[in-house]
């Protein structure tokens, strides 16, 4: 009989296009597992460390495969110098934007891309607290880079930004050039830190799939 994978072996074939002992098993638990350590998800996401023992936990009860991460849909405006509030009002369930960095065309122009090597901007912070954790267990560094449509979509007010797409495609542009400059720092900070063979990258891009349509 063959010997059972651990999580981080069966993870690690499944990426490689191995075959694993099984399917792994990767939850999306992150309000589920602040309950579980019992904790508000305002400190869930406000501290790195109660992000990564809430979902640490989760893993050793349930036993799946999936590796902590930090992150959240409105990534972008606390990394460019917006403001964010953390969900502790009643039916908040991840950060929200308080102040959009681009409010108007000469915002977008003024924009400066967060520069890793002289301090990680926003939540990557935080993050950076869950990866050196993951990484002292042997688990993958995940974090967040994408969609940078979704970003930009945040970074600017998001109306504007979509009225903007057939008005002023220039500053569209614009300010996508300059969120996916965050995202490739990001990447090559990460990757230095951790090695590029431990890092994994994810994204999700719910201003496409749905603010869009």
């Amino acid at each position: 009989m063959a010997k059972e994978m651990t999580p981080q072996e069966r993870m690690i074939a499944l990426f490689k296009g191995e075959k694993p002992d099984r399917v792994p098993v990767n939850p999306f638990v992150l309000g589920y597992a602040a309950q579980i350590l019992g904790i508000s998800i305002g400190d869930f996401y406000a501290d790195g460390n109660n992000c990564f023992d809430a979902q640490f936990a989760c893993m050793r009860i349930h036993g799946y495969d999936a590796t902590p991460f930090y992150g959240y849909a409105s990534c972008g405006p606390w990394e460019f110098g917006g403001r964010i509030e953390f969900p502790y009002k009643e039916g908040s369930s991840a950060p929200y934007v308080l102040q959009h960095p681009v409010n108007r065309i000469e915002d977008a122009e003024r924009l400066e891309v967060p520069d890793f090597r002289k301090g990680l901007p926003g939540g990557y912070a935080e993050s950076d607290k869950v990866l050196k954790r993951c990484r002292e267990f042997g688990m993958p560094a995940i974090f967040q880079a994408g969609s940078v449509f979704t970003t930009a979509s945040v970074v600017a007010e998001t109306s504007l930004f979509l009225k903007w797409m057939f008005q002023e495609p220039k500053t569209v542009h614009l300010i996508l050039e300059k969120v996916a400059a965050l995202f490739i720092n990001a990447l090559e900070y990460f990757a230095a830190q951790y090695g590029p063979e431990n890092c994994l990258v994810f994204d999700g891009g719910p201003s496409e799939a749905n603010t869009v349509i």
